[in-house]
């Protein structure tokens, strides 16, 4: 929500490393009330899981050890492809993931009031973390039956060139694959971009979508999926990790700019940092390192010229798989333990105890909740952790799993999260998100009438537009508004709907 003309503000901020201002994101009751997102069996819409479904993956050809899964509610191949401007048989040919990424950037923008007029012909930056081959390998079933976009609609190369396509965006284009860490190098490039002046704004997204049962099969073959669908991050009890779909987006750009633009600011990436695992004899590359782990944290607070101690939460992976698990939680908690205060533990938790593991796309969900737990003031409860993992001493380590969801602890000085990553290529990521109102505590911007420090109530009718591309979308759109009326000023809402949306 955008705040109104009427009252806007000044501030200061000075450093030598360029924040980057995150804009626009959601995701957020199912974390601060500890919700296990419920595994649900494989949908048909996606394939037959009763036809791999085996607890003997290692001996059975074939098999899946998992059920189940944590999916998007909408089926995939539910597409508006006039809306997006695609003949139905591109759209068709088109792999879902690319289709999701095209939605969920436009949804991005609408939350940070950015129209799309705004951005066309823009220096914007597009950095998609990505891996899957889904759709490749489907399309490969069915090659007596190939259209001419299969080729390009299918590459999971181009989802990011087809967001710059469809918003023409003049900035560069990435789609990155390193495993797991894809989101992390992503935000890494889109960083360094913005503060070389390579472009103005940038877009980072992240996607997975399960649509086929190779990946599976083979993953299932490394003994690390959860057989009961139940993910345990941290816990002794923890037998493996849960797929996971997700899309999501961010819109960034330099501090100062979204301030200039009088943007509303979620929260600031303060640095990224990226390493490498090297030979690892004797195991498997995608093998975390505790070592690579624990340099990687010690770096990246050198490198932004930041105090470990002020940071109050960090968010490993924590997909549900102990020796990984173990391998974080001893790296980070090794890295900042020297001087922090007794009294005072470094907490930790996992999204992937909500939603499960969302592999490439994950990092960008780990953002999102990292900016939204810093502008919130909460840090949310992990579910059901019970016990450590033998090999974790949380009090050598001067570690805390958080278990319950609780208020920003007091005695620091900025509201700060540390989310980390590691990647089956053997790379590690680590990006610092820190509250706006350390850096700059003068901003205003749009809030809840419960939040808000400022008063725009207004007596006098206001006009307020609703568009949409169809009758049945305006209705939904409608309806969809009429529950956040109560919620904020009138006069924010008027502008945001009037001035900071694409009609």
């Amino acid at each position: 929500m955008e705040m109104s003309p009427s009252r806007r503000d000044s501030g200061y901020y000075d450093g030598s490393l360029e924040p980057i201002a995150i804009v626009g994101m959601a995701m957020w009751d199912a974390m601060v009330n500890r919700e296990l997102k419920t595994a649900e069996r494989v949908p048909a819409s996606r394939f037959n899981i009763d036809a791999y479904h085996h607890p003997g993956a290692f001996t059975r050809p074939a098999s899946i050890t998992s059920p189940g899964g944590s999916f998007i509610d909408t089926p995939p191949e539910h597409f508006d492809p006039e809306f997006f401007g695609m003949e139905d048989d591109e759209a068709l040919q088109t792999d879902p993931q690319h289709r999701r990424m095209l939605e969920l950037v436009y949804e991005c923008l609408e939350s940070a009031g950015i129209t799309k007029d705004a951005v066309v012909g823009t220096r914007t930056g597009v950095y998609v973390g990505n891996f899957s081959l889904d759709a490749v390998v489907k399309s490969c079933r069915h090659d007596y039956d190939r259209h001419a976009h299969a080729t390009m609609s299918i590459d999971p190369g181009l989802v990011s060139s087809r967001i710059s396509y469809w918003y023409d965006l003049k900035g560069p284009v990435f789609t990155i694959n390193s495993g797991c860490t894809s989101v992390f190098f992503a935000t890494d490039t889109a960083c360094l971009a913005l503060r070389a002046g390579d472009c103005d704004a940038a877009i980072i997204g992240g996607v997975n979508l399960l649509q086929s049962p190779e990946q599976s099969i083979s993953i299932a073959k490394y003994g690390v999926l959860s057989p009961d669908s139940v993910p345990l991050p941290f816990d002794s009890g923890a037998r493996g990790y849960l797929r996971a779909e997700g899309v999501g987006a961010l819109y960034v750009k330099r501090l100062s700019d979204a301030i200039r633009d009088r943007d509303p600011i979620r929260g600031v990436i303060r640095c990224a940092h990226l390493n490498s695992n090297g030979a690892q004899p004797g195991l498997p590359m995608f093998s975390p390192n505790r070592v690579s782990i624990e340099n990687m944290v010690r770096d990246i607070y050198k490198k932004a010229g930041l105090d470990p101690n002020e940071t109050a939460y960090v968010e490993p992976q924590g997909i549900g798989l102990a020796f990984a698990d173990v391998s974080e939680q001893i790296g980070i908690g090794s890295a900042m333990k020297a001087t922090r205060r007794k009294d005072a533990p470094l907490l930790m938790g996992s999204l992937k105890g909500n939603f499960g593991h969302q592999e490439a796309g994950s990092g960008v969900f780990a953002l999102i909740k990292a900016a939204m737990m810093t502008e919130a003031g909460v840090i949310p409860g992990l579910p059901n952790f019970k016990h450590y993992h033998p090999k974790v001493d949380p009090d050598g380590l001067n570690i805390k799993v958080q278990a319950e969801t609780i208020p920003w602890p007091t005695g620091y000085a900025t509201r700060r999260v540390g989310i980390s990553s590691w990647g089956w290529s053997g790379t590690n990521g680590h990006i610092l998100v820190e509250a706006l109102d350390a850096l700059y505590p003068g901003y205003q911007q749009g809030k809840t009438r419960d939040h808000a420090d400022y008063d725009h109530s207004i007596e006098r009718p206001l006009l307020i537009t609703y568009s949409a591309h169809t009758r049945n979308a305006l209705r939904k759109n409608i309806v969809k508004h009429q529950g956040l009326a109560d919620k904020y000023y009138l006069a924010d809402l008027a502008y945001t709907l009037n001035m900071r949306r694409t009609r």
